[in-house]
């Protein structure tokens, strides 16, 4: 695989398919490399991101507005399965390496384009980043309660929907491909991607004809069997009570019996409820709520800080987190790839690569010799 990604979306989509076995080699400009290697925080001179996002990668350092560079990519992309990429809609055209362009070459070639909000459309030259896509796609609009301001995700919800959606096109392509020995071009939107994920809210709108954010959600924080609690500690504890079996629980083991008939009551009824919890869970730490529930079905967990995933005993055992030693910063913490059914796909060790770190290799593959790559290098085409 080709990786001529960019920031997140298409380095995490890299990202899960190198974890799974595939050999990507990261195409990146001379001297520059992928953005991402310089957002901050910093490890040294490397960022954290580039650092958490490209093990098992190679990389090479190409210029691709250079006859000699495109010639060297078409070479490449010969005799690999797939190109990925995420710049703005028609510039890979324009450099000469386009879909159009490869397919000459490799008419078997898978070539995916990760975008905002795709290849074409009204708004398919908009610059954007994660919140302008989960804006547009009605994602934060019905984030948290109604009438508050929405809340503002950390995670990137649009680039992590884009990059899996991308994952997902890309492996069935591989697996039509067997059958009719022809590879594709996919587009794929991050705007589609979050769109796609609202199933359940946009069930409310179609079928009862009332937009999700004007009407009472069950996973708003508005129901008390449905919500966050603020502890003794300052803490705070999640409490998921849907089912009426596990608000059952909920209510006897705190001793309000009176309120299993009314789990969903509406008005100044669920307001009551709500207060009464949230004085209740006042009164013990986060912790001692947790050992308080240990044993009994009501759906409650705490809500943590980062550092505290490291050490949570579900965490530890499911082996999420490994490292990679790095040769010049020692042990890199990893997630690790969580697809484990198959076995371990993740080659331990292989640590993020430097800038260009893989290019001489690369190119010597290609029977490219050493003193070419020397005039090459000299010449800042690699």
């Amino acid at each position: 695989m080709l990786d001529l990604s960019r920031y997140f979306p298409g380095a995490y989509c890299s990202l899960v398919l190198s974890d799974l076995g595939v050999e990507v080699v990261k195409v990146e400009e001379p001297g520059v490399g992928d953005p991402i290697r310089r957002i901050h925080p910093l490890k040294g001179n490397e960022s954290t991101q580039h650092l958490l996002l490209n093990r098992n990668k190679k990389s090479i350092t190409l210029d691709l507005k250079s006859s000699e560079g495109k010639d060297i990519f078409y070479e490449l992309a010969r005799d690999s399965d797939i190109i990925l990429e995420n710049f703005k809609p028609g510039v890979t055209d324009a450099l000469g390496i386009g879909y159009n362009d490869i397919k000459v070459i490799n008419p078997g070639l898978i070539y995916c384009s990760i975008s905002g909000f795709g290849q074409d459309g009204p708004y398919h030259n908009l610059p954007g980043h994660d919140i302008n896509f989960i804006g547009y796609s009605g994602m934060l609009g019905i984030a948290g309660q109604k009438r508050l301001p929405p809340t503002i995700p950390v995670v990137p919800i649009a680039d992590l929907s884009g990059a899996m959606f991308a994952v997902i096109s890309i492996l069935s392509s591989c697996i039509s491909r067997k059958t009719n020995r022809r590879g594709g071009f996919l587009d794929v939107s991050l705007l589609d991607g979050a769109i796609a994920w609202l199933g359940h809210s946009m069930g409310y709108l179609y079928l009862e004809g009332i937009p999700e954010a004007e009407r009472d959600m069950a996973l708003s924080g508005k129901y008390a069997c449905y919500s966050i609690y603020r502890t003794k500690d300052g803490k705070n504890l999640t409490i998921a009570s849907l089912e009426p079996k596990f608000w059952k629980n909920l209510c006897e083991k705190v001793g309000r019996e009176d309120y299993i008939s009314l789990q969903f009551s509406p008005g100044e009824k669920q307001q009551e409820i709500k207060a009464c919890f949230e004085e209740m869970f006042l009164t013990k730490t986060r912790d001692d709520w947790m050992d308080f529930f240990e044993g009994t079905e009501i759906c409650a967990g705490p809500v943590y800080d980062v550092d505290e995933v490291f050490v949570d005993p579900q965490v530890i055992h499911r082996k999420i987190f490994t490292e990679v030693v790095h040769p010049g910063k020692g042990p890199i913490k990893q997630i690790d790839s969580l697809s484990k059914l198959a076995g371990d796909f993740t080659e331990k060790g292989t640590y993020p690569p430097g800038l260009g770190q893989h290019t001489d290799e690369v190119l010597q593959n290609l029977g490219i010799r050493e003193v070419e790559i020397a005039r090459l290098r000299g010449k800042g085409i690699i």
